[in-house]
Order: structure tokens, then C-alpha cells, then sequence
């Protein structure tokens, strides 16, 4: 069941689209990149990222655990000051794995 629940949890948070406080991102492929997203989700009192969710709200899932690691090495050395942050997977449309990340 918690697949089920996840599914469309993450289906309404694609539904919000981007804005200010939401970011969608294809893949993580450059820690600095995604320390100048979590920062500016630092700076504007606080905002997430769902990582798997390409511009256009399709989902594609991320690819492995690896890409955890990359996020927290973004939030850790190269956000100045180092900022927490939260993330969980969820079971998304299609069996995939769509990760939410929370800063502030």
C-alpha cells in the first residue's frame, strides 16, 4: 500500500508543477548544480526537489541510490554554510523511483 500512497502523492506534486518553492529535476549529474538549486530553496525560505520528474512533469525515476549520495555531497560541500536536507523515494507511475528533497 504505501507504493499505492506514494503514487499519487507524487502524481499532485507534479500536478503543482514548478514554482518557487518546487523544482523538478531530470537526473543528478552535477553536485554544484544541485547545491545552487538547495541553496536558493535555502535562501527563500525553504522549498523541495523531485528528482526522476523531467520539465514537462513526465516521470522517468532516478536511476540509482548513487544519486542520494551526489545530493547529500551537494548540501554537505558545496552549500555555503552546509544545509540539512530530507529525502525520501516514493513509488511513483510505472514502478519508477521519484526522490524528494526537502531543505528548509
Amino acid at each position: 500500500m504505501r507504493g499505492i500512497k506514494g503514487k499519487f502523492y507524487i502524481a499532485s506534486l507534479i500536478e503543482e508543477g514548478e514554482y518557487e518553492h518546487q523544482d523538478f529535476k531530470f537526473a543528478v549529474s552535477d553536485a554544484r548544480k544541485i547545491a545552487r538549486s538547495l541553496s536558493a530553496f535555502a535562501n527563500n525560505d525553504g522549498g523541495r526537489l523531485l528528482i526522476g520528474v523531467k520539465d514537462n512533469g513526465a516521470i522517468a525515476g532516478v536511476r540509482n541510490e548513487e544519486d542520494i549520495f551526489v545530493v547529500e555531497q551537494a548540501a554537505e560541500m558545496y552549500c555555503e554554510p552546509p544545509q540539512e536536507i530530507k529525502v525520501t523515494a516514493f513509488k511513483a507511475e510505472g514502478g519508477h523511483t521519484v526522490m524528494r528533497v526537502e531543505i528548509g
